[in-house]
């Protein structure tokens, strides 16, 4: 990649400050150009800003925390899941989606409506919804009521993650 010779503010960087042509500084700049060589380095954005999104929540990541990924179900032969040093599981990407967290999974938004017979589906509450785990689709959705709020989509490599480590923060 070809660099500028000097890096200025963007219009509207701060608005109405006056400072749109001013040159940025030059340690925001050698760290600018040290991220952008990181990333063409293909490193993952997740570990270069230090942030991961897991399910809409915004997550401190290091570079010791595996990101699962649809590319990893696609070109992996073995999977294993380590955590704290302990193996949880291992296994092809779709050996673990079927194993742990079935082919689809629905969020139920709170509360469920009255009548709704849910104890015959695999779920876990992760507090303002419900993640239903279901082989097929069409089973539950019959099941659900016509006023239900829900997200339907395809079981991932994600999900078997957090469903085998937990969805809370630890330290260390």
């Amino acid at each position: 990649m070809r660099r500028p010779d000097t890096l200025t503010r963007a219009p509207g960087d701060g608005p109405g400050d006056g400072r749109e042509d001013e040159p940025v500084p030059a340690d925001a700049e050698r760290r600018f150009w040290e991220l952008v060589a990181r990333r063409e380095a293909h490193e993952p954005f997740q570990y270069i800003v230090g942030v991961a999104d897991f399910r809409g929540v915004l997550m401190e990541v290091a570079h010791d925390v595996f990101l699962p990924r649809l590319q990893s179900e696609r070109l992996c032969d073995e999977i294993v899941i380590i955590d704290h040093g302990r193996i949880l599981a291992r296994g092809t990407p779709q050996a673990l989606i079927d194993q742990h967290v079935k082919g689809h999974v629905f969020e139920v938004q709170k509360p469920l409506p009255r009548g709704f017979r849910d104890g015959r589906f695999e779920q876990e509450d992760i507090g303002d919804a419900i993640l239903y785990y279901v082989e097929t689709p069409r089973g539950f959705t019959q099941e659900l009521p016509e006023e239900v709020v829900y997200w339907h989509r395809e079981a991932n490599l994600e999900d078997v993650f957090l469903r085998l480590t937990g969805r809370q923060l630890r330290d260390k």
